[in-house]
This record gives structure tokens, C-alpha cells and sequence, in this order.
């Protein structure tokens, strides 16, 4: 498993997913299907991220989005604290202790982060997480 299913598998696991089947990886994209329910054949989403392998989120990044993800502290795609509760948490759970500033520009990045939703095989929406 490489860095960008490390990642996703955190990422999409906290916005709801329950599974992940990836139906094409290459160096430069991975194809797949969320599953939302596995006795519910139509709670899928297929996605698409168009990323270089060169270019997978930071060890840093997975961690964090795994916290993310293990405390629940998500309501759909919202973030349910501050930056600064969320800094506490990773300060606490974490051998290394970011500075407020270190710790901003860690979680700007993944708020940056996208994965298109396919629909019909046409880009028709995104994975992301917001304040």
C-alpha cells in the first residue's frame, strides 16, 4: 500500500467510509469506489485522485487525518473543533509538539486536499475537509 492509500484510507474513512475498493492504481492516479454500506449496493461513490505518487500527503498529514478520524471530529465534512483543541489533541497524542504556526500550515494543507467524486464518469464533485 502506498502513501496515497494510507492517506485515503484515513481521509475517506473519516468523511463515512466504511470500505475502500480500488479498481486502478497508477503512479499518477488512483481509481475506486467508496462503499458507505456493504449490505447496501447502492451506498458507493466511485472517486478519482489525480496525484503523483512523487506527490502523497506527508506522514505528518496521514497522522493527522487519522487522528481526525479516530476522535470522530467530523460532522459530514466540518471539522467539530477549533484549530487550537485540534493542536491540543495532536500535541497529546504525538511525540512532537507543533508550534501554533507549524500546526496551521500542517492543517492548511490537508483542508487543501481534494479527491473528485465520479459520477457517470464525469467529475461531478469532491472529498475534502473544512472548518
Amino acid at each position: 500500500m502506498d502513501r496515497r492509500q494510507q492517506f485515503l484510507s484515513e481521509f475517506l474513512g473519516a468523511l463515512g467510509a466504511s470500505e475502500i475498493l480500488y479498481e486502478k492504481i497508477t503512479p499518477d492516479f488512483i481509481h475506486g469506489a467508496v462503499v458507505y454500506d456493504q449490505n447496501d449496493p447502492d451506498e458507493r461513490q466511485d472517486f478519482r485522485w489525480s496525484l503523483h505518487e512523487d506527490d502523497s500527503p506527508s506522514l505528518e498529514i496521514i497522522r493527522l487525518t487519522s487522528l481526525i478520524r479516530a476522535g470522530n471530529l467530523l460532522s459530514i465534512d466540518k471539522l467539530k473543533v477549533s484549530r487550537e483543541d485540534l493542536l491540543a489533541r495532536v500535541n497529546s497524542s504525538n511525540e512532537i509538539n507543533y508550534s501554533s504556526e507549524q500546526f496551521s500550515n500542517l492543517l492548511d494543507e490537508l483542508l487543501r486536499i481534494q479527491v473528485s467524486m465520479i459520477d457517470d464518469g464525469a467529475e461531478s464533485d469532491w472529498y475534502f475537509i473544512h472548518e
